[in-house]
């Protein structure tokens, strides 16, 4: 059975930690991650954008923490807290191999990890980074910036393989022309963006960014996950926070409404889908 993680927040926070459970099969890891955070002292709090964070992140680990899901429990592999980071923001997570990628967006930069929790390389960028996925055919990393239209698509060398454009080139820098907001991929490694704007998201092909359809969905989307079975996971960016799970078109299966300790969450912000079948 196929689980689903969102990130969900219920007050301004501070100092992400990052946690990770992974199942090693045959060499290689399958991963699965769930982002949580510390909540601020005081709800009045707001948190602070401050310069770009681009010294080295420091790890801290823990062990043993169990994370309830719908139908059982997670057991915490990892945490990854990156200690003097205060003013940086991570908005996303992806896992290839042996390898886990966060994207720091107020650092802008993609900060890739072992498994071990050991830093081993970043991906420089230069308008926030703020969505990651793994493209499976070529074991690349797929990065969507908040202030530029166009997808990147990273080799397994951090070396850039290919960018392609989602918005149409004469709406390009206009006050109210759409932003990227969220990515995923198929496992034939079609690429999924969804937008600040409209009721839909675009499919694109894998090999260079082309366009293949758009598909218009019951939500306003903010971030997506694909699952095992090719299902489509959006969660909704309005004011009432729930998960759609799509047969990969506009049709809707159900709809998940994420809770912390019982209490309907106030943001639902990411979606994963584990992928152990």
């Amino acid at each position: 059975m196929t689980q689903w993680l969102g990130m969900c927040l219920d007050a301004s926070a501070f100092n992400p930690i990052i946690g990770v459970s992974i199942n090693s099969i045959s060499g290689s890891v399958r991963a699965s991650a769930e982002k949580t955070t510390e909540v601020a002292g005081s709800s009045g709090q707001e948190a602070i954008r401050g310069e770009p964070t681009t010294g080295p992140i420091k790890p801290i680990f823990g062990r043993g923490k169990r994370v309830s899901s719908g139908r059982g429990h997670w057991e915490l592999f990892r945490e990854i807290k990156f200690e003097g980071c205060a003013h940086s923001c991570y908005l996303a997570i992806a896992a290839r191999d042996d390898e886990i990628a966060v994207a720091d967006m107020y650092g802008n930069r993609v900060v890739i990890f072992s498994i071990d929790g050991k830093q081993k390389s970043t991906i420089q960028l230069q308008k926030c980074p703020r969505g990651i996925a793994v493209e499976p055919i070529h074991n690349r990393f797929v990065v969507i910036e908040t202030y530029d239209p166009k997808v990147k698509v990273f080799n397994s060398d951090n070396s850039l393989a290919y960018e392609f454009p989602t918005v149409p080139a004469d709406e390009v820098g206009k006050p109210h022309s759409p932003r990227t907001r969220g990515v995923a991929v198929k496992k034939d490694g079609t690429i999924l963006v969804t937008y600040d704007q409209g009721w839909v998201y675009t499919e694109h092909k894998p090999s260079n960014g082309e366009l293949l359809r758009t598909v218009p969905v019951k939500l306003c989307p903010a971030q997506l996950a694909v699952d095992n079975k090719d299902r489509v996971i959006i969660s909704n960016y309005g004011a009432r926070p729930f998960v759609a799970v799509t047969d990969g078109s506009s049709y809707t299966l159900f709809t998940i409404e994420p809770t912390i300790l019982g209490k309907p969450a106030k943001y639902c912000l990411d979606v994963y889908a584990d992928s152990s079948g």
